[in-house]
């Protein structure tokens, strides 16, 4: 959970630098960091993908949007499915030296 929020929560429009600026090629359809240099065309941020509204701001603004119509379906499908994952979560109830305890 940790590393799918750092991801979808970047602040920057181009994320780089670090191990949590990925991006994911609409063409091979494969995720990797972007550390140093700037993105190849048909490289999505993921950060873009967890709301709609900055999905199709990106996709108005993406210059291969018109030619790419099946690059741009595939970006709003990933979004898509990034947005309507259903993460499984429990609440444990009790401290941290009870939780580690056996009866």
């Amino acid at each position: 959970m940790t590393a799918l929020a750092a991801t979808l929560l970047r602040p920057e429009d181009v994320p780089r630098g670090d191990y949590w600026s990925i991006w994911y090629n609409l063409e091979s359809e494969e995720f990797r960091p972007l550390l140093k240099k700037n993105p190849e065309a048909g490289w999505i941020p993921l950060n873009v993908l967890g709301g709609s509204v900055k999905l199709l701001k990106w996709i108005r603004n993406w210059p291969d949007a018109v030619e790419r119509e099946d690059l741009v379906n595939r970006a709003l499908e990933l979004g898509k499915s990034i947005r309507e994952y259903e993460m499984p979560a429990y609440i444990v109830e009790g401290t941290g030296q009870e939780i580690g305890q056996r009866s």
